[in-house]
């Protein structure tokens, strides 16, 4: 390409393109006011503070969501760990009492049994469950005694006890599904003991069927034992739950609460049937699904000890999350309130900025339209205020020199009004001299000028006869 001399931008004399045609967008917002941009990048930048601060604030509102999970969690092992001791307790006393019994002599076994039920029907009550009835049993099952319900059952409910006793392994206790029926409650369970019998004789199993007890509308752990006080009051902690406890098949074994249904399947089953089976622990959130007679609540789902059953503590959600909850409201309002109360004094404070600048531009157009009177008055003491001091100075020199300048011109004006009447004057003077001239011209052709031409012509009338006569003469001749 040639480039043409005196076009440095070698476009041939194509226009530059200005910036805002370039960019339409920078063009759009370099017309933007100046308030308006100090307000829109303020804006973007208490916008990334306060989103910034939300994310913290909402990042500990997890953390303290999760220490609310532990701490259900945490409660919900407590709960499960008193019940398994209650276990080895019964345990401990049903084996306590046969000890010395001679599990070879058959009319030991009755009595024996009935002691065994006696104490632990007895002994400190348990809060969760209450004895029924107890089986005792010996030579693999051949020989039993019973006290109590259920009455001793079949052959397959005994061997579902002696089967329980093949997989216990080195441990004296286990726990299963209740066996047999009681008319006097829902069956909780059948625990099944290995006691250590007198000298020489052949170990017994005991299976001890419990019962579930009728409990309060609410489970309250501080019922059972002591938490942490508070400082400020000197009194127990409490925190209300509802409870259920699950055999192996999902059905209620224990329920604590007014809308638990003990000796049905739990119609918490489906939402925690995967947890049941990886043998976890955790706390969720159940979400009822349409139709379903219940709100959102937190559960905390932990096994029953070293049993299959499990345990679950449940909550409304806005009971059981209400610190973080509470928290997440109070950084939600907090950002969202501070985020406008600092846009409110970004605003003011840019107002306090561009009020002046607005003046002094009203200023420079009122000084533009000719108004150079008006004086400038704007409240800052600052480079604004000094700015506006400047321009009323500049405005009153603009002031006076325009009434110079108007004064100058009054007075040219005059010197030219005279100069044009004396111009008048003399011209009306120099137009009747020479109209008079030609006045005095005319009259001298008109006397002399008309008299002399009149007497030259009679003598070139005379002239040319007389050339006539001289001719004619000279041709005679």
């Amino acid at each position: 390409m040639t480039t043409h001399v005196g076009d440095p931008t070698g476009t041939h004399g194509e226009r530059a393109a200005a910036p805002e045609e370039r960019d339409p967008l920078a063009g759009r917002f370099s017309r933007i006011g100046i308030q308006t941009r100090i307000m829109l990048y303020v804006t973007l930048g208490l916008a990334a503070m306060f989103g910034g601060f939300a994310y913290l604030g909402f990042r500990a509102v997890g953390e303290a969501t999760e220490l609310v999970y532990e701490e259900r969690l945490g409660t919900a092992y407590t709960t499960a760990s008193i019940i398994e001791r209650d276990f080895v307790h019964v345990a401990r006393d049903a084996d306590e009492v046969l000890m010395k019994v001679d599990t070879r002599a058959v009319e030991q076994l009755q009595p024996a049994a009935a002691r065994v039920l006696r104490h632990l029907v007895d002994t400190d009550p348990f809060p969760f469950f209450r004895i029924a009835g107890v089986w005792v049993l010996t030579d693999a099952g051949r020989t039993s005694a019973a006290a109590g319900e259920p009455a001793i059952g079949s052959q397959e409910q005994i061997a579902t006890i002696l089967n329980a006793a093949t997989e216990m392994g080195e441990s004296r206790q286990v726990v299963i599904p209740a066996v047999g029926a009681i008319s006097s409650g829902v069956p909780f369970g059948t625990i099944v003991v290995r006691t250590t019998p007198a000298a020489g004789a052949p170990p017994a199993l005991v299976a001890v069927h419990l019962v579930s007890v009728n409990g309060p509308a609410d489970y309250e752990p501080t019922t059972y034992w002591r938490t942490a006080t508070d400082a400020s009051q000197g009194s127990e902690l409490k925190m209300s739950y509802h409870m259920e406890i699950l055999d192996p098949e999902g059905l209620t074994v224990l329920g604590v609460g007014a809308d638990e249904r003990p000796g049905e399947v739990s119609r918490h089953l489906p939402a925690i049937e995967g947890i049941i089976a990886r043998r976890e622990a955790t706390v969720i959130v159940h979400e009822p699904v349409p139709g379903e007679p219940f709100s959102a609540h937190a559960m905390a789902v932990a096994p029953l000890g070293t049993t299959r059953f499990y345990l679950i503590l449940e909550q409304p959600t806005d009971v059981a999350l209400a610190l973080p909850m509470n928290l997440g409201r109070a950084v939600g309002l907090a950002s969202v309130l501070g985020f406008l109360a600092a846009l409110l004094v970004a605003w003011i404070t840019t107002r306090h900025v561009t009020g002046p600048t607005e003046q002094l531009t009203v200023a420079a157009q009122r000084m533009a339209r000719g108004d150079l009177e008006s004086p400038i008055r704007v409240r800052a003491q600052d480079e604004v205020g000094r700015l506006a001091e400047n321009l009323d100075a500049m405005r009153r020199q603009l002031r006076d020199a325009y009434e110079q300048i108007s004064d100058t011109n009054e007075r040219l004006e005059l010197q030219v009004a005279e100069r044009t009447a004396r111009l008048t004057d003399v011209l009306g003077k120099v137009i009747s001299a020479q109209e008079e001239e030609r006045r005095r011209l005319a009259r001298e052709l008109h006397d002399e000028t008309a008299q002399t031409i009149g007497a030259l012509s009679i003598a070139l009338d005379r002239a040319r006869h007389g050339l006539g006569d001289a001719s004619t003469d000279a041709v005679g001749q």
